[in-house]
């Protein structure tokens, strides 16, 4: 997470009563024959410190509520892997101390605290929850660095390298053999513009291939998330064009990530980038990963309903401009949480559910086109499941009457669940399909999830009549 953005408030209507305004026209399109990314998931970020209990975290109703009432998939940790390594274990890059290593979990000051509670928190992740982990590099020791003085734009010089990917090799192959936490994907430097470390796109790109190289060599299947900046300001066709440009460090990659942060013009400030970073990523058939979702500065409350709709907005947009297979909420617990230590949710809790809660991993998004620039529309389907899902967000100052068309996509009935400054995730009326239409009202500033099941051939084709049968004709 970077402090270092701003933002101006777009929420106008925030606060007004709803059944005050006045009605809106608008219509959208949802086209169930053009298809674009896979939704892998739905993520958020959480610490390891909390298991320790500290800062008030000892409810433990905290992780039953943030990683499976809220429907999360993946998680990412805020590793404290400057803890992990804090002096050099033996001066080898090529030689793992594992007597070294070990001493870590045998001592009890703070930093190896810290680590002990990484590990953890991972096994509580996956071997408790069953979540998709991903764990990211916040901080190096300062061994490591140049400038051990600073506490950001740090510099891991080149011949500093070799021994960094040791650090993280043993940081894997313990968690692996000692805990059995398979760890599939890692960054390893979150926010390289400088939040903590600096580098540059050809240092970064150099590094992924020192790390992978060293996976290779010691059997270790995760792969590398990058480059991971804090905010499109930083341009993909620097970073993500250099990475990929490169077939060695191309190969280590599971995906390519960035943050949604500097959003001083909005939410939309960042739709023309976020749809070339899918279009850097596609070339190499890599999915977008949004690993820190957030848009708003430390001024505005987490606890606000406006910081949670401000948020939505940023979601729909990674998904519908950035082509987002997932997206992890910053965060869940720990800092700008979702959840607070007393187990109370905040209005960003409810406001996820509307996509968590209802598409499932492996849907697809579906092309969903709103003829209304405050009416927010996107639109995914399931073939497993046979089911759909229709996202709206309002973000007017007044209510909408909506007329929907649904092309190549059979639905007959869809359920409907709200979230607004006054309501929680609420299921309100449905709606009726109707020659592949219907009518709705979306509140002003407001979330609305329609949830259906696609008929088949089998339930709309009447069945033959049985052989030898008359059937008789009026």
């Amino acid at each position: 997470m970077t402090s270092k953005f701003f933002y101006k408030i777009i929420g106008v209507g925030i606060g007004l009563g709803l059944t005050a305004l006045a009605h809106g026209q608008a219509a959208v399109t949802i086209d169930g024959n053009i298809t674009f990314q896979t939704i892998h998931g739905w993520g958020g970020n959480t610490y390891g410190w909390l298991d320790n209990g500290w800062n008030g975290w000892e409810d433990e109703r905290v992780y039953e509520i943030a990683f499976n009432e809220l429907g999360t998939t993946h998680l990412r940790l805020v590793t404290e892997f400057e803890c992990w390594e804090p002096e050099n274990d033996d001066g080898d890059p090529d030689h793992f101390n594992w007597a070294y290593f070990q001493s870590r979990f045998q001592q009890s000051d703070t930093k190896a605290q810290l680590a002990q509670s990484d590990f953890n928190m991972m096994d509580k992740i996956v071997n408790t929850f069953k979540k998709q982990l991903m764990i990211g590099i916040w901080n190096v020791p300062n061994w490591m660095v140049r400038d051990p003085a600073k506490k950001d734009h740090r510099d891991l010089p080149y011949d500093k390298h070799a021994e960094f990917a040791e650090s993280v090799a043993a940081y894997l192959l313990w968690a692996k053999n000692q805990r059995g936490i398979h760890i599939p994907e890692i960054v390893l430097a979150n926010e390289p513009d400088g939040t903590y470390l600096e580098y540059s796109p050809a240092e970064l790109r150099d590094l992924i291939k020192t790390v992978g190289a060293k996976f290779k060599r010691e059997g270790i299947t995760t792969k590398i998330v990058a480059p991971d900046l804090a905010s499109p300001y930083f341009a993909p066709e620097q970073w993500v064009t250099t990475l990929l440009a490169d077939s060695t460090a191309a190969s280590h990659l599971s995906a390519i990530s960035y943050h949604t942060y500097y959003v001083d013009g909005g939410p939309e400030q960042w739709n023309t980038q976020f749809a070339k970073i899918a279009e850097l990523a596609a070339e190499k058939k890599l999915p977008v990963y949004y690993t820190e979702v957030g848009t708003t500065p430390w001024y505005i409350p987490n606890t606000a309903w406006a910081w949670a709709f401000d948020c939505m907005q940023m979601w729909h947009n990674i998904l519908t401009h950035g082509n987002a297979g997932v997206g992890f909420q910053w965060a869940l617990l720990g800092r700008d949480n979702v959840v607070n230590a007393d187990a109370s949710r905040n209005p960003i809790f409810y406001a996820l559910e509307q996509y968590f809660h209802h598409i499932p991993a492996d849907a697809v998004r579906l092309a969903a086109n709103s003829n209304h620039r405050d009416l927010l529309a996107s639109a995914f389907k399931h073939a497993g499941k046979h089911s759909a899902q229709l996202v709206f967000i309002n973000r007017s100052a007044t209510n909408l009457e909506v007329s929907v068309n649904l092309k190549n996509l059979n639905l007959q009935t869809l359920e409907a669940y709200r979230t607004s400054e006054s309501e929680k995730h609420v299921r309100v009326a449905g709606y009726r399909v109707s020659n592949q239409n219907f009518r709705m009202t979306i509140p002003s500033i407001s979330i609305m999830t329609l949830v259906g099941t696609m008929a088949t051939a089998k339930d709309t084709v009447p069945p033959e009549p049985p052989s030898g049968v008359m059937i008789k004709e009026n």
